[in-house]
């Protein structure tokens, strides 16, 4: 089996560090969550919209602009020293 590499992209976010929120965009997120919190205890999308007095249009365009890690923390420290050990 011949080994693959991780794309370039990968070794080069192990080298930043992690970005900081504006308040602006830490209180996107806090409404967010509130919203996916509110939508999987059984609250309609548009409802819970309306709870926290904000478009449900704009939340759902939250919701798509987030991007989420595909790998956690620990694997990808764990892939690193794999690699660190079988170049």
């Amino acid at each position: 089996m011949r080994p693959v590499p991780c794309p370039r992209s990968f070794y080069c976010v192990a080298r930043h560090a992690p970005v900081e929120l504006t308040a602006k965009a830490q209180e996107r997120l806090r409404l967010l969550q509130a919203w996916q919190r509110l939508s999987h205890e059984g609250m309609a999308g548009a409802r819970a919209a309306q709870v926290l007095g904000i478009s449900r249009a704009i939340l759902y365009r939250w919701h798509k602009g987030v991007r989420r890690p595909m790998w956690s923390e620990d694997l990808v420290a764990a892939a690193c020293r794999l690699r660190g050990a079988h170049p």
